[in-house]
Parts: C-alpha cells; structure tokens; sequence
C-alpha cells in the first residue's frame, strides 16, 4: 500500500520508479533549459555555442532529475527497506512521521555535484540566505500578520 503512495500507482519497484522520476524531471527541465540557453547564446551565434547550449541544458536538466529521483529513491528506502531492516522494532508510522521526507531532504543535495563548478557557486549564492533563515528568522510584527 505504501508504495502504491510514494510510487503514485505507477509501479512496486523503487529503482524503475527511481528512473522514471530521473527521465520525466530530466525532460521536461530540457524542455525549458534549452530555449533559455539559445537565448543566452544568441550574441555570437555558431555550431559550437548551439552544441555548448545543449550540454549545459543537458547537464543541469540532470541535475534536477537527479535531485527529483534521489529524493523519492531515498524515501523509498527508508521506509520499505533500509529502515526496518536496520530498526525491525519500530513501527511504520514512525517512519511516516517525518524521517523519510528528512533523509530524502538530506540526500537529494548531493545531486549538485552534477552542475559545473560555476554553476554551483551560484546556486550557493542562491541558497545561502535562504539557508541562514532558518538559523536567523524574520521576525513580523503583528499587525503585518494580520
């Protein structure tokens, strides 16, 4: 039953639903990567800009299939494999609480590594302060709130 939940009906297996999750994010990122690299490159138009275009749509739509299949793999794998054969004495609900969506949470950033060096350093610059409010919250005054 729970893996009709995280595999959305679509099959029992983590890997292939691992792999699905990796080509339907993959494609439908290339789709709209590509355009935007053409755009980018369109300055100095040539085959070799057109063929740059391509691998980097290529290299950063994988990188959110990755990071898209590495966290449902992961939550699979924590709820139906590795959890209860590491922890047989807890129950599923335990697992269901939360920790399963924390370690795909915890997983899935490793999917950076795929982008390019300059790549990452931006998405660095992107998520840090994101990052830091969770250290530091915004605190709201309550007639804002409201």
């Amino acid at each position: 039953m729970i893996l009709q939940l995280v595999h959305g009906g679509w099959t029992d297996n983590c890997e292939k639903h691992a792999v699905w999750r990796f080509w339907s994010s993959w494609t439908k990122a290339f789709v709209m990567y590509v355009p935007l690299n053409l755009l980018v490159r369109l300055r100095r138009p040539s085959f070799r800009s057109l063929g740059q275009a391509l691998l980097q749509s290529a290299r950063s739509s994988a990188f959110l299939g990755a990071f898209v299949a590495i966290f449902y793999y992961s939550v699979c794998l924590t709820r139906t494999r590795l959890g209860p054969r590491l922890f047989p004495n807890l129950s599923p609900m335990f697992w269901d609480k939360g920790l399963i969506v924390k370690m795909g949470c915890m997983l899935c950033g490793w999917s950076v590594l795929i982008e390019s060096p300059t790549r990452r350093a931006e998405m660095c610059a992107f998520v840090a302060p994101k990052a830091l409010g969770v250290f530091f919250p915004r605190k709201y005054s309550r007639k804002v709130c409201l």
